[in-house]
């Protein structure tokens, strides 16, 4: 009976949805066989590459996951591009199951007139960079004294926080130095956040709105109209009570000013070949003004890389959707590339337990399309050219970016994939 037997499990992708997923079913299914895949070498995806770098609280759930892949039964197969050597096909030949959680890691363009102007960023261009998954760091040489922002969520949040933050606000945490220097040498001295929405509708967290009053030496302004008969429970209430608590502690003599612009929308990027301003509509009154800025950052979301190799033939994956993760039985999407980018890691998990019960429904009732037994990633190694980057070679690449870790912080990260492949490398041999 197919609920009876031991089962090949494959997981693409090892950020926290992927994880969270394997773990649901390693529970229910302690001798089910596991392999997370991922293409890059590192595993945690979102945590280690995205996660701000100043919230170690939060990235500190690997370590449960750190668990999981210390079992036995379960496999972290890193540096393997699923859709070159290997296709959504082989995996579905090879194992029972097959889920897909890669994500969305490409940042959302603003496609309006001067996207293309020199000083308009993505939110990628900034945390990507912080996280030490790229090396790219002129960026930050670049952004000038006064910067717009565009987007209210906690993606920008994060980034308004790093905007503002001094050398010293890092400590404890694992940010690239080399990015931090290049910002610290010529810091902002205005920074304009742009929210489509107004204040009620807008998406940043009030917990994260309140932690920019840790930071000292800043003045905080809003566009916001005051409403006295709001809950001041609500989402919305207790936004409203956050700003006007920045703004009534203000610095006298800023370092920083933060000025919110609730439904405020970039119609247009003006400059020749360097950005010199945005324009704005103001959504109330269809009012047009323009906001000098030096460098323009949109935190607008995140799209699944429809130039990965994985989608090809399966396009209809990247589709947004808030129904059943099931594709088909045996085969499963979950997290970001199923829900879109929205919710945090704790939306993932809840998305992560609920494909898991649809899997272990499957199994439950047969509904898997093979009853033979599957080779799992033994019958995938004649397509490959190399062997995956595995969890024990992982651990002491992390062990060695602890044991060089700089004053006050908590690793120094090696930058890129390559830097890890490198010392993964004298382990080999």
């Amino acid at each position: 009976m197919q609920a009876e037997k031991n089962l090949q499990i494959a997981v693409v992708g090892s950020g926290p949805s992927g994880c969270f997923l394997a773990q649901a079913l390693n529970r229910k299914r302690p001798d089910d066989i596991i392999t997370v895949f991922d293409q890059l070498a590192a595993p945690y995806g979102l945590i280690r590459y995205g996660v701000a770098t100043d919230h170690q609280q939060t990235k500190a759930i690997t370590r449960q996951f750190d668990r999981l892949f210390a079992k036995d039964n379960i496999r972290f197969a890193g540096n393997i591009e699923i859709g070159t050597e290997v296709s959504i096909d082989d995996l579905r030949q090879n194992f029972d199951v097959v889920v897909l959680a890669t994500g969305r890691p490409n940042a959302r363009q603003l496609e309006i007139p001067g996207q293309d102007l020199e000083g308009v960023f993505t939110s990628g261009d900034i945390i990507y960079s912080l996280n030490s998954f790229q090396g790219k760091t002129d960026v930050f040489s670049t952004l000038g004294e006064n910067i717009v922002l565009v987007g209210g969520g906690n993606v920008a949040l994060d980034i308004l926080r790093f905007l503002i933050k001094e050398h010293t606000d890092y400590d404890g945490s694992d940010v690239n130095d080399e990015a931090l220097r290049t910002y610290l040498q010529a810091p902002v001295k205005t920074v304009t956040i742009l929210n489509r929405s107004d204040i009620d509708g807008a998406k940043g967290d009030a917990a994260m709105l309140k932690e920019l009053g840790t930071i000292e030496g800043i003045s905080f302004s809003s566009n916001h109209e005051p409403a006295h008969d709001m809950d001041p429970k609500s989402p919305g209430g207790r936004r409203r009570g956050v700003i006007e608590e920045l703004m009534a502690t203000s610095a006298s003599s800023p370092r920083v000013s933060v000025n919110f612009q609730f439904g405020a929308t970039p119609t247009q990027f003006l400059g020749d070949e360097q950005l010199q301003s945005v324009e704005v509509l103001d959504t109330t009154s269809n009012e047009l003004t323009e906001i000098a800025a030096d460098s323009v950052v949109t935190a607008i979301g995140f799209d699944a890389d429809d130039k990965s190799p994985i989608y090809h033939g399966h396009e209809d994956l990247m589709a947004v959707t808030e129904d059943s993760g099931r594709i088909e039985p045996g085969l499963y999407r979950t997290g970001w590339l199923k829900r879109g980018a929205i919710g945090t890691i704790p939306a993932n998990r809840a998305c992560a337990l609920e494909v898991a019960n649809e899997v272990l429904e499957d199994i439950d009732t047969n509904q898997l399309p093979s009853h033979n037994s599957k080779l799992g990633f033994d019958g995938l190694k004649p397509l490959l050219d190399r062997d995956p980057v595995s969890f024990s070679q992982w651990v002491a690449a992390n062990e060695l970016e602890v044991k060089l870790a700089d004053v006050n912080r908590v690793r120094k990260k090696f930058v890129g994939q390559q830097e890890i492949l490198d010392q993964i490398q004298p382990i080999n041999s």
